[in-house]
């Protein structure tokens, strides 16, 4: 039994005993022309306003609700708590002990030293931060993120579950070391948690933003020199207050909050437009 003869009768046993050598020679030798290029171009041109019309449909605020929002019909679990489940799943341990044992270290070093360890931490959370959003981004450094790209999951959706990890996994790592420099609980805690948190949300949406433009690694380096030169410039304090010196830490700590959220937001935006990857 010859190859195709073998293909008919895995298609329908009842296509063997008949004789399709004829139907395959008049197949092999039926070409089909490809198109010319102008009428390729053609068509593409013809079909952007209809791709263009449809994105106008839907505001931007109702792309981030379908993206959060979007259900497997299979068990109705948002896509996004499970791509943040399986992104949390891809940490891997030694990153995980490795980011332990700095934020510990450090923090023994500044009572050694005689240092501030809250100091310490708003100083370490922002760096732990794009630590941990590059780590998520590895793919890069694999040559895998094409890979990537034919998962059925959209790069905006990913996206959001990884940044959600990055901030969720900092917030858990930095609140632990709180409880441990402060263990009574009071007013300080929240004060203390707010001056971390700002420049974490701040510096990681700036790396977020400039990404869109230099990559990963770009955006990651973008945001460490940033905050970099605003230890070295300003000592840690917010550069708004050179915009506004009379605003206290706290209204500054809010406005970056802020900032970086609204970094962050515009960022997915932005990528769901274009769907693309860093």
């Amino acid at each position: 039994m010859n190859k195709r003869q073998q293909l008919v009768s895995d298609m329908d046993e009842s296509l063997a005993n008949t004789d399709m050598n004829d139907i395959f020679d008049r197949l092999d030798t039926y070409h089909i022309k490809p198109p010319p290029m102008a009428a390729t171009n053609q068509l593409i041109q013809n079909l952007k306003p209809v791709f263009k019309q449809e994105r106008l449909g839907v505001n931007q605020g109702q792309r981030f609700r379908d993206i959060m929002e979007d259900k497997r019909s299979q068990n109705g679990i948002p896509i996004i708590l499970q791509l943040v489940g399986s992104q949390t799943a891809l940490i891997d341990r030694g990153f995980v002990t490795l980011t332990i044992i700095f934020l510990i270290f450090g923090l023994l070093l500044a009572n050694i030293f005689e240092s501030s360890s809250s100091k310490f931490l708003v100083t370490a959370s922002p760096f732990l931060g794009l630590l941990t959003l590059f780590y998520e981004y590895r793919a890069q450094l694999y040559k895998v993120e094409e890979m990537e790209g034919t998962c059925h999951y959209s790069p905006a959706q990913v996206a959001v579950a990884r940044i959600l990890v990055v901030l969720v996994y900092n917030v858990v790592l930095c609140t632990a070391a709180t409880l441990m420099i402060e263990s009574s609980f009071s007013l300080l805690i929240g004060h203390l948690m707010i001056n971390w948190l700002a420049p974490l949300l701040l510096i990681v949406g700036i790396a977020l933003f400039t990404s869109l433009k230099f990559g990963i690694t770009g955006g990651c380096m973008t945001a460490g020199a940033i905050w970099t030169a605003q230890l070295t410039l300003v000592g840690g304090d917010s550069f708004l207050h050179f915009f506004l010196p009379g605003l206290p830490n706290l209204v500054t700590d809010v406005v970056s909050i802020f900032l970086g959220i609204g970094l962050l937001y515009f960022s997915l935006c932005i990528w769901q437009r274009s769907e693309r990857f860093i």
